[in-house]
């Protein structure tokens, strides 16, 4: 952490939970704005819609901006899906849905894709099941 000040960089760590803010991490929803991260079954919903029905993408207060946080994967993944998804289909998604979608300046840029393993078992919050 030491390092990270001293080049004026941050950490930021977010959670779905609001209870975490005595320890330094930040309830998401009251600092990003976010897109339901589902791509669909079959890999063909690029649509850019909020995750929180109360927090619309291009949400503007007086003086804050929320963080704009993108996810992008299927329902299910798998390494092959992921190969085909993060490539041109992601840079669409960015350019003609979500960057229009949250109001997002065109200097905006993604930081990094990941591929998933065998041993990826996450299911978001939101998902069911």
């Amino acid at each position: 952490m030491t390092g990270l000040v001293a080049s004026r960089k941050r950490l930021l760590i977010f959670s779905d939970e609001g209870d975490r803010e005595h320890l330094g991490v930040m309830h998401d929803k009251a600092w990003t704005v976010s897109n339901h991260w589902s791509l669909g079954d079959l890999g063909d919903d690029v649509s850019c819609v909020t995750r929180w029905a109360d927090v619309p993408l291009d949400r503007r207060e007086p003086g804050f901006r929320g963080l704009f946080t993108m996810s992008h994967h299927r329902n299910v993944p798998t390494v092959i899906n992921a190969a085909l998804d993060n490539g041109a289909k992601l840079r669409d998604r960015i350019d003609r849905t979500c960057r229009p979608a949250a109001a997002i300046p065109t200097s905006w840029r993604s930081t990094s894709t990941a591929s998933p393993t065998a041993a990826d078992t996450h299911r978001p919050r939101s998902s069911p099941g």
